[in-house]
């Protein structure tokens, strides 16, 4: 039995070791490393975690985004990155990068496959964002007729009149708070503006549709934003379990795709029609034919057609919440648009199509808003046909193997000086239109700045989005006055105390190989519950002292961003403290057992009877802390990882002070004192030394228990007393000291047993010093062991 259970945990660990060398970090070394032969530069390869610890630090001090800038002003302008498990390779070189997005390499590349899994719930699997071949080549021709001027100049009026409510709700919204949040204000214009474009006029019309489409959008997206920073939407059967928050995906996808789909036959129908002069997004996707002269299905038009509104409303609102932080903090530049709005739109004018090319202030400050602080602050594409890129212009080449990932990092790139003079100041001049030709001013390099992306799968909705903000930024200069609160860090970012033992690994690892080593501990009920107690031992000081080592040591605490590990954690903690614990209960009442006169008792101390039991109690302390796994999750609004469930969190202090402490302590002091009187009784277990060793071995551990349990369980009593009664800040202070010493005392009890066995047993001693000495014996020769078959003896080499 013993030796199934062992083989059962070392089949899994090995399994899951095999599992984690082959999938995330033989691949990725073997891609690092056909990177490093060629000579790319970039950071050493560290299994797992990559740079994310360094990625960590920078974002604690609002420097997240310029980590890469850094990197690149260090390794050039092509490097290696780890972003945890993966290695990304950066590219800011335009002439490189062009090699990538461009046309002739796009059967090279496609975009991410994560993505999929990402935007599938609400957008689907057929539309632009993320189809490929063939079906992204059809749609693209299909699709770009909607986006010609003629149609997107009649969608003006949408823009302005939606931008005029706008306007009406914040000016009611400033004179009641004073304060607004710009970022939502700028989302929510964005997304009546593009929904109105796509749905025309059944999304103004119908009661309430507008407010309610809206608000399961912002639900929805929130959602999907939380599921996937915390690696729910990525790994398959987790975005499945009806858990953090897949019912109000569900249910908000239907509602959508159910509007959506009435809004299609509603428009096939007669029964609802275009707010635009002409045809709108939705007029244009029923219409719209292949070159075969077939139309999109419902499936396809509903998913391209919520696509363009989900895809297309949030970067255009940060675009127009970064360009008025910019106007803000740039007065002259904010007077500038000011007088040309007053020039071209006198009186309060709403403005036209035909005003958009006279705002060419307006125009020149939104370009260089998207060149400091691009909505898309990088590109990714991972390679699918091994090819080469560069060796143009004298310059070495890249081979690019299969499975790759390129990083083009627009943020980075937009900041080079050999090709952006004075390049992290805000200077609208350098877009400023040749007042002769009326042409915009040429780049450095055509791959030099990419807010839209390039090539074949650059962004088809991009005319629309900067007309689209021409318009909101012309309207808001015209009629509002902004001032930015003081006293704000305002940074570009991308949308995520105790010291446990030192030696606590290394003692219990220690107590496991003596164990498994000698005969005597390998057959003996106690010492069996020693050896499952420090492997639980082992496995949960691995798991707490890891996990705050890297929060405390390097600020990357993994339940803060995993929800799966979040729960993972905790559950493990519960439950292997729970069978520790029991284990040494079962130790102790196994020493009462076999220490007593009645033959009956002494027969129950059995190797049979221990596996039984040790299986039982491991199965019932993990049913136990299943809810832990079902009410665990991570508050999105602080990322800390707590208990989601009232009655729960009532009966966690009373399973601490009851399962963990009381009755453990109960338990090991009355059979502990049971144990000392039968040996009181019977002298003749003086004579049996290896016996009186273990009883020796088990009375520490009932110390142990005594000594570093006990006042764990008196504080979580107290704590739980005096949660409501107000306390001072000298008060609170002596408890969090206090609270410092006891879970320092208490993680005693699972490091510190190895170095009591062996203060307490010649045995145990003598053992520990051979394992450390043993290599020391290099000409030692191994005694010849017997096995007898039938009456023929046969040697038997070890």
């Amino acid at each position: 039995m013993l030796i199934l259970i062992v083989s059962i945990i070392v089949t899994l660990i090995l399994s899951f070791i095999t599992f984690i060398y082959f999938k995330l970090i033989r691949s990725q070394k073997r891609v690092y490393d056909a990177f490093r032969a060629q000579g790319v530069p970039g950071e050493p390869f560290i299994p797992l975690v990559g740079q994310l610890w360094h990625m960590n630090e920078a974002n604690k001090i609002g420097r997240g985004m310029d980590y890469i800038v850094d990197l690149a002003q260090k390794h050039g302008s092509y490097f290696l990155f780890g972003f945890g498990p993966l290695t990304r390779m950066i590219l800011v070189e335009p002439e490189l990068i062009s090699d990538v997005l461009g046309r002739s390499n796009t059967e090279n590349y496609q975009k991410p496959p994560d993505l999929i899994n990402i935007v599938k719930p609400i957008l689907g699997t057929h539309n632009l964002l993320v189809s490929e071949g063939d079906e992204h080549d059809r749609a693209r021709k299909m699709l770009n007729p909607a986006f010609h001027f003629v149609n997107l100049r009649s969608m003006v009026p949408i823009m302005s009149n939606e931008t005029v409510k706008a306007i009406d709700s914040l000016l009611s919204l400033a004179s009641s708070t004073n304060e607004v949040n710009l970022e939502i204000q700028m989302n929510s214009l964005t997304l009546s503006i593009i929904a109105s474009s796509a749905f025309g006029q059944g999304f103004e019309t119908t009661p309430h549709a507008k407010e309610s489409i809206c608000t399961t959008f912002n639900e929805v997206k929130d959602v999907i934003e939380y599921r996937t920073l915390h690696m729910i939407n990525q790994i398959k059967f987790l975005a499945e379990l009806p858990f953090w928050g897949k019912k109000i995906v569900d249910d908000g996808a239907k509602k959508v795709n159910d509007f959506v789909d009435q809004a299609i036959a509603d428009r096939r129908s007669g029964k609802s029609t275009s707010l635009c002069a002409g045809q709108d997004i939705l007029d244009l996707l029923l219409n719209a034919v292949d070159d075969k002269g077939e139309s999109f299905s419902d499936q396809q038009i509903r998913d391209e057609a919520l696509t363009f509104v989900l895809a297309g409303h949030e970067t255009t609102g940060n675009l127009m919440t970064w360009t008025l932080y910019l106007l803000m903090t740039h007065a002259e530049v904010l007077e500038a648009c000011r007088e040309e709005v007053d020039r071209i739109l006198p009186n309060r004018t709403i403005p036209d199509f035909e005003h958009m090319a006279d705002l060419q202030v307006i125009e020149a400050v939104l370009y260089e808003s998207l060149r400091l602080y691009p909505p898309a602050a990088f590109i990714v594409r991972q390679c699918i046909k091994e090819h080469t890129i560069g060796g143009t212009n004298g310059k070495s080449s890249i081979f690019i193997p299969v499975g790759a990932m390129i990083v083009i990092h627009n943020y980075t790139l937009h900041r080079r000086e050999d090709y952006w003079s004075c390049p992290l100041e805000f200077d609208y001049k350098r877009w400023m239109r040749d007042p002769v030709s009326g042409l915009k001013p040429k780049l450095t390099h055509p791959y030099a700045y990419l807010p839209f992306a390039s090539g074949a799968r650059n962004c088809i909705g991009q005319n629309f989005a900067i007309l689209e903000a021409k318009v909101m930024l012309a309207m808001l200069v015209q009629r509002c006055n902004f001032k930015l609160v003081p006293g704000q860090q305002i940074v570009p970012e991308m949308k995520g105390v105790t010291m446990k033992t030192k030696y606590g690994i290394t003692g219990n690892g220690m107590n496991i190989l003596i164990f498994l080593s000698i005969p005597t501990y390998r057959t003996t009920p106690c010492t069996f519950y020693f050896l499952i107690c420090s492997i639980l031992n082992l496995a949960y000081i691995s798991i707490t002292l890891i996990t705050r080592i890297m929060s405390i040591g390097y600020g990357i605490d993994f339940t803060h961003t995993s929800i799966v590990w979040c729960k993972l954690r905790q559950f493990f903690v519960v439950s292997l403290s729970l069978i520790s614990v029991t284990c040494s209960c079962l130790a102790t009442i196994d020493q009462f057992l076999v220490t007593s006169k009645n033959a009956n008792l002494r027969r129950y101390s059995n190797m049979k009877l221990t596996y039984r039991i040790t299986l039982i109690s491991i199965i019932i302390w993990c049913l136990h802390a299943i809810p832990v796994l079902v009410f665990r999750d991570i508050i999105p609004t602080s990322n800390t990882c707590v208990n989601t469930n009232a009655i729960y969190a009532i009966y966690i202090p009373l399973y601490l002070i009851g399962l963990f402490c009381g009755i453990p302590f109960l338990i090991v002091v009355i059979f502990g004192y049971l144990a000392y009187r039968n040996i009181r009784q019977i002298r003749v277990l003086l004579d049996q030394h290896a016996d009186r060793q273990i009883t020796k071995m088990t009375f520490i551990q009932v110390l142990f228990i005594i000594i570093f349990m006990v006042p764990f369980g008196i504080y979580t009593t107290y704590s739980s007393i005096t949660s409501n009664i107000a306390k001072s800040a000298d008060r609170l202070l002596k408890e969090y000291f206090a609270s410092v010493i006891i879970l320092t005392l208490t993680s005693f009890y699972f490091a510190g047993s190895c170095y009591m066995f062996t203060i307490s047993s010649k045995r145990f001693r003598q053992a520990v010093l051979a394992r450390i000495l043993w290599c020391k014996r290099t000409h030692q020769v191994n005694p010849l062991h017997l096995i007898t078959i039938g009456r023929v003896i046969l040697p038997y080499n070890t």
